[in-house]
């Protein structure tokens, strides 16, 4: 549905539950006060919103789209760089495009606001690389060194930095590209990482996997209700009023059909009155032409 002047996402909801998992609503025209409308999307995983005119994140966007792993909001209307903290709360999100915003001339801020974002892996189709631990002065001792290896740098490049996204074709890469690393490949932090640093029991040290919620919540469930029952108002007022036209319409024809009748009886008596008038005159001229010298009174 992009590029179609959109100003408003009620749509969305006119068929009950959404069970989408990808939207594309760039280049229409919509606002930060168009999501008050947003329905439940529990299933959406990536939403497009680029090239419209929201001037500050939905509020209501975690809990519309709990789910949510790619975000982009590129080409908006976004001027403070601390709008992007309302996005903490959506843990499931992994990539956000951002630029194309007046925000983006406050780059200092705006990074500092996007490393808080800790599980995001992708901002504006480049890897987040994790800052590194602050280095150790002489007789210190580090007390967290299964971190540290974790931690490190996985590219070159200042640690905190935003490094560009290894090149492929596209962007940003599929799932299947080798550009991105997978769990079980380059990607640091492994069981099997850990093993080879030394750790003995590298379970005990693994960062523990948030569960991605999959059920609606009862806000959720209260709102598809609050929906579904003004859907079945608004049926119940059409009908009301398709009926009470149509008992109108059948007065109509019942007062016409009077009218009718009454012509037609009308009609019936002038024809007879006629019929009668045609047959005395027959009878008269017929009464003239046998006795002509009769005088014929006609009734």
């Amino acid at each position: 549905v992009a590029g179609n002047h959109l100003t408003s996402l009620a749509f969305l909801a006119a068929g009950g539950p959404v069970r989408l998992s990808s939207l594309d609503m760039s280049d229409n025209l919509l606002t930060t006060a168009s999501f008050k409308s947003i329905p439940c999307l529990s299933q959406l995983t990536e939403f497009i919103i680029a090239g419209n005119k929201l001037e500050a994140v939905p509020s209501n966007l975690a809990n519309s789209c709990p789910v949510l792993e790619i975000l982009d909001i590129s080409r908006n209307c976004l001027e403070n760089p601390k709008e992007v903290e309302a996005l903490k709360s959506i843990i499931s999100l992994k990539e956000l495009v951002v630029q194309g915003n007046p925000m983006a001339a406050a780059k200092d801020q705006l990074d500092e606001v996007l490393l808080a974002l800790t599980n995001m892996e992708y901002v504006d189709n480049r890897p987040v690389t994790p800052a590194a631990p602050p280095a150790l002065e002489d007789g210190d001792v580090d007390d967290n060194p299964t971190f540290r290896l974790t931690n490190a740098p996985a590219t070159p490049g200042a640690a905190g930095a935003l490094v560009p996204r290894p090149g492929t074709a596209l962007s940003r890469p599929g799932t299947a590209s080798s550009s991105r690393p997978g769990t079980a490949g380059a990607r640091p932090g492994t069981a099997q990482s850990l093993k080879e640093a030394g750790v003995q029991q590298p379970l005990m040290h693994a960062k523990a996997k948030l569960n991605v919620r999959k059920c609606a919540s009862e806000e959720q469930v209260l709102q598809w209700e609050q929906q579904t029952i003004s859907s079945l108002q608004a049926i119940e007022k059409q009908i009301e009023k398709t009926s009470q036209q149509a008992e109108k319409e059948l007065a109509d024809m019942k007062r016409y059909y009077q009218k009718a009748k009454e012509a037609n009886r009308r009609q019936d008596e002038l024809d007879s009155r006629r019929e009668r008038a045609e047959a005395a005159a027959a009878a008269a001229k017929a009464a003239a032409e046998a006795s002509p010298d009769a005088e014929v009174v006609i009734d």
